[in-house]
């Protein structure tokens, strides 16, 4: 029996990879990805090409009382998933820095690490859940986050990369391969010394691998996220 797989695009409404992926999946004629669906997160900030239109919407997860037009969303899709029971749920981004292709995973048991010994990634990051508890997957125990430097947003691997994920996935295929794994302990302060010559995944002056790190991030109140933790892994 084929799993259940929900793929989430644009949780943030300029990112343009999760589209690419849709329109992928409506032009598929073979019923081969039948049991995958797709959601647009962020439908208003979407068609209007913006990163949120109130509050960002994967900072929107876990409020008690919903406000915003994104906390509402927030509600709308954690419903949807739980009512569908969906085994895996891949959400897709891209990003402002410069961080390549990764996983972002609150653990790396049960689904998770099936999703990602299916996976074509190599480097996987781990988000404690003081930080985690207000996104999808902080939220959702089946989920991951694929992230993507977005000036790989339209070149033709990166598509491949995710429908070769679904094909395994839908094929019960998992791969052990070694992977680097990265602890995130906290954010990156606003007053961090930590200079924007550092890169991301390499160990900087300050002791730390930065995270989506980037002088001109979507981030306002911290500059990216330091993993203070590194270690290879068959996974």
């Amino acid at each position: 029996m084929k799993p259940k797989i929900l793929v989430v695009g644009t949780q943030h409404g300029d990112e343009r990879l999760g589209p690419r992926l849709q329109r992928f999946l409506r032009s598929d004629v073979t019923g081969r990805y039948k049991s995958v669906d797709y959601l647009c997160g962020n439908p208003q900030a979407y068609k209007r090409n913006i990163r949120f239109t109130e509050t960002d919407l994967n900072r929107s997860y876990g409020v008690k009382h919903p406000s915003s037009y994104e906390e509402k969303r927030a509600q709308y899709i954690l419903k949807h998933i739980s009512e569908a029971s969906y085994d895996y749920v891949l959400d897709i981004h891209t990003s402002r820095a410069d961080v390549g292709k990764f996983i972002l995973v609150t653990h790396l048991d049960g689904n998770v690490k099936d999703i990602i010994g299916a996976s074509p990634y190599t480097r996987i990051a781990i988000m404690p859940p003081h930080i985690a508890d207000c996104s999808l997957i902080g939220n959702v125990p089946n989920a991951v986050s694929i992230e993507y430097d977005r000036r790989l947003t339209y070149q033709q691997q990166s598509l491949q990369d995710i429908v070769g994920l679904l094909d395994n996935l839908l094929e019960h295929r998992f791969q052990p391969t070694q992977r680097e794994l990265y602890y995130v302990a906290d954010k990156i302060p606003l007053d961090s010394p930590v200079s924007y010559e550092s890169k991301n995944f390499e160990l900087c002056p300050q002791g730390f691998y930065p995270v989506i790190f980037a002088k001109n991030s979507s981030y306002t109140a911290h500059k990216g996220f330091a993993a203070y933790k590194r270690e290879l892994r068959n996974i």
